[in-house]
């Protein structure tokens, strides 16, 4: 009887971990005049948050020791840690000092194509979005 209700534990518990809600699984592609370079202007184009979608972020000091993220709807500047750093990709992270919440993003430096998560809490309320988009 276990050898049976192993398997199919095992596949619903597959089946459930998928992404719910809106899915940031199609395909963005990168701009075709693209290349990586110091300071990077780049829009998101999906966002599990409806209010996201079509905002820009522009990144500067990339290659530096103090990289930058400017959020377009606020004007926000917020200092960045570069987590990781390769040909192909880089990996920054904002941890905001006042409440610990995080922002990292993921640029792939060949394509443009970039990849946001957040989390954290405000005003007692815990969040977490993720988002796809796109760099120049």
């Amino acid at each position: 009887m276990n050898k049976i209700i192993f398997p199919i534990l095992f596949i619903s518990l597959l089946s459930g971990c998928g992404f719910s809600g809106n899915s940031l699984e199609n395909d963005i592609k990168g701009y075709e005049s693209y290349y990586y370079k110091e300071n990077l202007t780049c829009e998101i184009i999906n966002s599990s948050s409806d209010d996201d979608i079509n905002r820009s972020l522009t990144f500067t000091g990339l290659n530096s020791e103090s990289p930058e993220v400017i959020f377009s709807d606020t004007g926000t500047t917020s200092p960045l840690i570069i987590i990781y750093d390769a040909d192909d990709l880089i990996v920054l992270q904002l941890v905001a000092s006042m409440s610990g919440s995080t922002d990292t993003f993921h640029i792939n430096k060949t394509s443009g194509v970039f990849a946001r998560t957040s989390g954290g809490s405000f005003m007692d309320t815990v969040y977490a979005l993720a988002s796809k988009g796109r760099c120049e």
